[in-house]
């Protein structure tokens, strides 16, 4: 059952290759997001730290140049690493760092609210080994004490991921989900979805999410993003990350109106 979406931030996100310390390219569909007028210089935050950045063109299109130096030094990113970009207005970034363990990262020095573990699976009996398998790969991150930020994971879907979607344990535990029959699914183009949950001893999973797939056109390899609306319903917003065999924006990184 589709509903009427809420707005939300446009982002996208780099894998940390190359000289990202002197350069990181902004992706070509996320520029209309500027709406034309891309800032010279931009805010970058990442908890209670900020850094200002400056933006260049050239031929390969926007980068992010001057000033990203000392935002890869103060934050430790490290090759292979991930950084979700979030604009949260025309001149401002807010920033998520994920380790190569699909972890997010620990080592940044300004957090202080504890550390964030995946959702790794915690060994008990009777769980069967597909469960687990996705809980590992899953990136959960648990927001207790930043109130912009919510419990997330990513999951790279795979063929039976199709049909019913099992949630990390830790996820479902940390928003309630687990006593809960149903979910509101807020697509990348912020229509929505009223699924019901199927609640099983060690995992919960998501009935009918195929729908959901259907009209979105997932394939097997795509990244998604689950993020839990807090205060407003048993809400996940979903949000592509990229789409299997090439990286950049989809759906999710424009701008709603």
């Amino acid at each position: 059952m589709a509903m009427e979406g809420s707005k939300r931030h446009p982002s996208f996100f780099k894998k940390l290759l190359g000289d990202f310390t002197h350069k990181i390219k902004i992706p070509p569909a996320f520029l209309k997001n500027f709406k034309g007028n891309v800032p010279k210089t931009l805010l970058v935050k990442c908890g209670s730290r900020s850094w200002f950045i400056q933006t260049e063109e050239s031929d390969e299109g926007y980068h992010f140049s001057k000033g990203l130096a000392k935002f890869v030094k103060d934050l430790h990113l490290e090759l292979g690493e991930l950084v979700i970009f979030s604009l949260v207005d025309h001149e401002t970034f807010e920033v998520v760092v994920y380790d190569v363990n699909h972890c997010e990262k620990e080592t940044i020095p300004t957090r202080n609210y504890g550390k964030r573990p995946c959702a790794l699976a915690e060994g008990r009996s009777g769980r069967s080994d597909e469960v687990k398998k996705e809980e590992e790969e899953s990136i959960m991150g648990v927001e207790r004490d930043m109130p912009a930020r919510r419990p997330h994971f990513v999951r790279s879907m795979r063929k039976y991921e199709m049909h019913m979607l099992n949630l990390p344990a830790a996820f479902t535990r940390e928003t309630g989900l687990k006593s809960k029959r149903s979910v509101v699914i807020e697509d990348p183009l912020g229509r929505m979805w009223q699924l019901q949950l199927r609640q099983y001893a060690n995992h919960t999973s998501i009935r009918a999410w195929s729908s959901v797939v259907k009209a979105n056109g997932f394939t097997v390899g795509d990244t998604l993003k689950f993020e839990y609306l807090q205060g407003i319903g048993n809400v996940i917003a979903l949000r592509i990350m990229s789409r299997a065999g090439r990286n950049g924006a989809g759906p999710s990184y424009e701008k709603r109106s």
